[in-house]
Order: structure tokens, then sequence, then C-alpha cells
């Protein structure tokens, strides 16, 4: 090699050498495993359990469309629900036409009057039937009013409707 690029090479070396230990001794301190660095910032949020259910809840629609096979265990859990969870022995079904079925419980074990519609909404592209059902709760106080807790009721019951789930506390 000629003695014109010695000194170029040698400059090259040792920015290379300087870079390298630069690198090493930063990573290693990027990384360490005695915890974050002073002046880091974390953010995070506490959900509760009791918090997530009830979001959980109040996001499940009220109103909702299910095809025939679902339709019939949708309708066998709103009559286990007013039974078993409203204590309404005889829950009331009425008829409105062919298409229309709505059932009302309002037993002693909670506060609430319950009310899930069914209704024919027409032929899916299976062939089948399409089942629109509509879930109310109105407080038995009074002139039947729909408070906050009516309201959540209410998502509950089409939650338990939809999924088999539950949230008993909500019907004290």
């Amino acid at each position: 090699m000629s003695d014109l690029f010695r000194p170029q090479v040698r400059l090259l070396g040792l920015l290379t050498l300087i870079a390298a230990v630069s690198c090493f001794s930063g990573c290693s301190s990027s990384s360490s495993s005695s915890g974050p660095r002073s002046g880091m910032k974390y953010e995070y949020e506490y959900v509760s359990v009791e918090q997530q259910t009830l979001e959980e809840v109040m996001a499940t629609p009220t109103s909702f469309l299910q095809n025939d096979q679902q339709s019939l265990l949708t309708w066998k859990r709103a009559i286990i629900f007013m039974k078993e969870y409203v204590g309404d022995a005889q829950p009331k079904i009425a008829k409105k036409g062919e298409s229309v079925t709505t059932l009302t419980g309002s037993g002693s074990v909670t506060p609430y009057v319950f009310r899930v519609t069914r209704s024919l909404q027409g032929r899916n592209a299976q062939g089948g039937n399409t089942v629109r059902f509509s879930v109310q709760c109105y407080e038995k106080k009074g002139s039947l009013k729909v408070t906050s807790g009516a309201k959540r009721n209410a998502h509950n019951l089409a939650r338990f409707l939809t999924s088999g789930q539950l949230e008993r506390s909500y019907l004290k």
C-alpha cells in the first residue's frame, strides 16, 4: 500500500473503533435490566374487573338479529331468565299477529320489569328466517321509568340472550 493512503486508513480505522466503542457502551446502557431510565414516564390505566364487566355489558346492543337456529336458543334463555332470575313463574307472553311475540317478566326477585320482543324480519340468504330481538327494562316504581339501572339491565339481559353470560349483581 502506498504511503499516500496510510493516514486515511489510520483515520478510518480510528473512526470505526470510536463508533464501535460508543455503540457498545450506548447499547448496553439502554438495554440494562436495572429498570427504566430516570426521566422516562409510563402511562397506564387500571381497570377493575367490575369496570371491565360493566363495559362489556354496556357494549352489548339491546336489539339484534339472529337466524332461526340461534333464535330458538335465545328464546329459551329469555324464558329461563324470567323464571330463574326475575322470579316470574309464569311470564306473560303476548302475540301480535304471526310474527311478533313479547315476553314480559316482573317477578318478586328484582325491582325491574323485563321485556323481550322477537319479531320475524323475513328470509335470510340461507333460506331460513331472520329474527330481531329487542330487550327493554323498566323500574317497577312509579310509571315504569327507564333509569340508568334499567338501561344497564337491558344490556345485561341482551348479553345473556346472545352469549349466556349474566351479571347477577345488577339484578338487585
